[in-house]
């Protein structure tokens, strides 16, 4: 036999006056902050509308800055020439090293072609007492003397050519470089000139040019002078 057992209530009493709980015990009232501590100074809240509004302007001097940035280069190289590739520079062009011109810049022929008699192939040219006198080649110089006859001689020499020249006060020594154009004296009458009558020059101011002789290894004759300085 079962026997149920019956749940036994227990009433509580209630306040008399029949007021709320909530009310009575201020549960409806607003929190207040715990008192505060001696030498605590509580931190102020940040304001959420001041804060964004910071931040949008800083977000928008970033990407100003960041977007000037970017265009800085662009406008540089607008102004940049740009070579055209369909554009080819000329080069230069190459020395010739065996190249012959006269020995004066400018000058006249005081007697063609003649020297036949005694070795030479020469003509004698003229530009004025004083005037420099500059080397018809590119060479070295090979010998400076004066000959039996009293011209000064000087012979200047290349792979090609060696050259002779008379008459001159001449200042390059044996053994020096030279280029051509390069100065080597200047035009005198030292040596056997004469006038145009024939008569000799010596001691008389007359018959001032320069006797230029080349000879030619490869041909291994004497050439005729005008038709390399032409």
């Amino acid at each position: 036999m079962f026997y149920e057992a019956k749940p036994t209530w227990v009433e509580e009493e209630w306040p008399e006056e029949g007021l709320n709980d909530f009310e009575d015990h201020g549960w409806d009232q607003p929190v207040l902050p715990a008192p505060a501590t001696p030498g605590y100074t509580p931190r102020p809240q940040p304001d959420v509308i001041t804060l964004g509004a910071v931040l949008l302007v800083v977000l928008m001097l970033v990407g100003f800055w960041r977007d000037r940035g970017r265009a800085q280069p662009a406008a540089a190289l607008s102004i940049r020439p740009t070579p055209s590739p369909a554009i080819t520079p000329t080069p230069l062009p190459l020395l010739d090293i065996y190249a012959v011109a006269a020995p004066y810049d400018d000058y006249w022929i005081t007697q063609g072609p003649h020297g036949t008699s005694y070795g030479h192939y020469a003509v004698d040219l003229a530009a004025g007492q004083g005037t420099t006198i500059k080397s018809p080649i590119n060479g070295v110089v090979m010998n400076h003397y004066t000959d039996i006859y009293g011209n000064t001689t000087l012979i200047i020499e290349n792979d090609l050519y060696v050259v002779t020249m008379l008459h001159g006060e001449y200042t390059a020594p044996v053994g020096e470089i030279v280029y051509l154009g390069q100065p080597v004296g200047v035009e005198s009458n030292i040596g056997y000139t004469t006038d145009m009558r024939g008569v000799s020059c010596r001691g008389r101011s007359c018959g001032y040019h320069t006797h230029l002789n080349i000879y030619d290894k490869r041909q291994q004759q004497n050439v005729n002078p005008l038709d390399l300085i032409k």
